[in-house]
Parts: structure tokens; C-alpha cells; sequence
């Protein structure tokens, strides 16, 4: 694995700051490709949607130098292992580069770094959407068929330390007071305890495997009919880990509704397990894991945001969020996970 250190450096060093006329040149050079650029937001990465045509699009990324170079190759290959082996779902396909390249070396902002160009799919993000079940239960087919293809692939750069990682939430810990309000702060650090309590001594026997690791709502798109799901993007986090930390991740983003906290969750959990079925074990575990992701989410969020408060809405965009669901989540009781796979609960019709 990498170390702690290069860990916090992909964290606190800022995105490439690239000019739009220069990233023109260099995808002009590159691809052959020209058009129209339109800065796209990003923590970590300088991205574009580049408009050749009305109907040809492509999203373009120049990478963090601090991102090695092993993990930026593992998250190119896992993206053309998905396009071999899961066709039919809504991801991004790689475009090469004249040389045939997946990832040219190039020269932008007076650095040579690493470049991305995948198709650009289309579609408005997820949170923008009515939270419909129908969508929930879409996205959650979704998941489990992504998780199913990935389980036999393998990349060296897969073995990453990140703080977007369940796995290790305890390294955390020394940013917790960077959480503004008092009584959150106080929850994160007892789901933290927890977490160490109940999920780290049974962790090395789960099923472990390559995770996309940030199912989030602004990674999701829907039609602008919202009828259907038209694509998961960003794979910048994607790590080997418990499998179960990815279910986990993806259903802390759908605690949405205040008077029932689960609508969503159940159609969600139901769909991912007719594709990916879980052991009792990895079940037992997930109620403390959807809670730990939401601990991750306020801890980095308001962490980073101190860092970098020119950059402070786009960080914070998941903040209020993780604070409601929380504490909706801490109020359930603990077998809710157990209740929503009662199959009276899965009956639930779409709205």
C-alpha cells in the first residue's frame, strides 16, 4: 500500500490548475481532437467536457500529481475491464490517444502528468432528481452488477491507502474537531468507536475485491425524464476493500426522506442483493458501515474545506446531508437492515 503520507498529499494538494486554451493544444496534439471546453468541478483533478459536435462529447481529465502512477493506471484498467465485461451498463468508455495510449504523459501547467479522455455520458446528476424508488432500485441492480463483474480483477494498483476508505476509520480521528457543530462531532467519534468495536475484528474475513467506492448522487446520472439511470462516473477513489463497503457507501447517500429514512434504502439493498448476493456476516455489518461512511463524509468534508475555502461549496456539497442521516440513521433500531430484507418491506410499490 502507499503510505500515510502520500495518502494526506493526494488530499491537500490542490487540482492542476489548467487553462482552457492550453488544455485545447494538448487534446488538439494528443487526440486530434478540437472543440468547445467547459471547466467541469473536481477535488482533486482538473476536468472538461470537450464538445466536438452536438452529439459527440467527451470528458477529459488531467490528473493530481500526486496521484502515483500505478493507482492512475489501476483506474484506467479497471475502466477497460468494465467495458469488456459489463458492456451493457451505463460507465465511460476510454478513448486512446493517436499514439494509442489510454493515459499519455502530457505537459500542462508546467508539469507532465497524466491524461484521461472517456466518453461523456450523458444525463442530469442524481441529486437534482425527486427521490423516486424506482430509481433507488435501478441504481442498486446497477451496483450489484458492477461488483459482480469486478470480482475477479486484479491491479496492483489497486492496493491503495485512502481516507475515503470505511475500512480505516480511525485515522480519522485527529480531524474530528474540524466538525463544526458540537453534538456531530460527538456522534462521529462514538460510530468511529463502534467501527472499531464491532467491524474491525471480523474485517479480514469478509470477501474483499475492487470496489468503485463512491456511489455518491453527484456521480450518478439520470435522464431528464427521470426514468431511467444514464451513468456512474468517477472512479478516482476506487480501491480493493470489503466488498460490503461499497453497498455501504452507496446507501448512505439514500437516506433522504425525513419521515422515512429507509424508502429508498430498502428497494436499493434488495436490488444490489438479486445481483450480488452478501454473507450473514457482511450483513450483520452493514448498519455500522452505512453509519461510518456518513462519519467519513462530515470528518473530510469539513476538513478539507479549512484547506481550501476558495474551493469550499464544491466540498461541502454532501455535508448537510451526512449531518440528517446520521442522526436519522441513529435513531432507527439496530435491526433495520434485518427488517428491510422481510419480504412485506420489499413489496413496497414505486412511487
Amino acid at each position: 500500500m502507499t503510505s500515510n503520507t502520500a495518502t494526506t498529499s493526494l488530499m491537500t494538494q490542490a487540482a492542476p490548475s489548467v487553462d482552457p486554451v492550453e488544455a485545447q493544444a494538448v487534446l488538439r496534439e494528443h487526440y486530434g481532437l478540437m472543440g468547445t471546453l467547459e471547466r467541469l468541478p473536481g477535488e482533486r483533478d482538473s476536468n472538461f467536457c470537450l464538445s466536438v459536435s452536438c452529439s459527440k462529447r467527451y470528458m477529459v481529465r488531467f490528473i493530481n500529481a500526486a496521484e502515483a502512477d500505478t493507482e492512475i493506471d489501476f483506474q484506467t484498467q479497471m475502466l477497460i475491464y468494465l467495458q469488456e465485461r459489463a458492456a451493457h451498463l451505463p460507465l465511460p468508455s476510454i478513448l486512446k490517444s493517436l499514439s494509442g495510449e489510454c493515459q499519455p504523459r502530457v505537459r500542462f501547467s508546467g508539469q507532465v502528468g497524466a491524461l484521461r479522455v472517456v466518453s461523456y455520458l450523458e444525463g442530469m446528476p442524481f441529486y437534482q432528481q425527486a427521490p423516486f424508488t424506482y430509481l433507488a432500485r435501478q441504481l442498486g441492480g446497477i451496483l450489484g452488477k458492477m461488483d459482480h463483474a469486478l470480482a475477479d480483477f486484479s491491479h496492483p494498483g489497486a492496493q491503495r491507502e485512502l481516507l475515503w476508505d470505511i475500512t480505516y476509520p480511525q485515522r480519522l480521528l485527529d480531524r474530528i474537531h474540524t466538525i463544526d457543530d458540537a453534538q456531530l462531532r460527538k456522534e462521529v467519534a462514538w460510530v468511529i468507536d463502534r467501527h472499531a468495536e464491532r467491524v474491525v475484528p471480523l474485517q479480514a474475513g469478509l470477501p474483499w475485491q475492487v470496489i468503485h467506492n463512491d456511489l455518491n448522487p453527484h456521480n450518478v446520472l439520470v435522464d431528464t425524464l427521470g426514468t431511467r439511470i444514464t451513468g456512474i462516473i468517477d472512479f478516482g477513489d476506487a480501491l480493493y476493500a470489503p466488498r460490503v463497503n461499497n453497498l455501504a457507501t452507496a446507501l448512505s447517500y439514500q437516506l433522504v426522506d425525513e419521515s422515512d429514512p429507509l424508502r429508498r434504502v430498502g428497494p436499493f439493498l434488495n436490488a444490489y442483493l438479486a445481483q450480488q448476493p452478501l454473507t450473514d456476516t457482511e450483513l450483520s455489518l452493514l448498519a455500522d458501515l452505512v453509519a461510518t461512511r456518513l462519519c467519513l463524509t462530515l470528518t473530510i468534508s469539513s476538513w478539507r474545506a479549512q484547506l481550501y475555502p476558495e474551493n469550499r461549496d464544491y466540498i461541502l456539497r454532501n455535508l448537510p446531508h451526512a449531518g440528517r442521516s446520521l442522526m436519522r440513521l441513529r435513531r432507527l433500531p439496530e435491526v433495520w437492515v434485518d427488517d428491510l430484507l422481510n419480504p412485506v418491506i420489499t413489496g413496497v410499490s414505486d412511487d
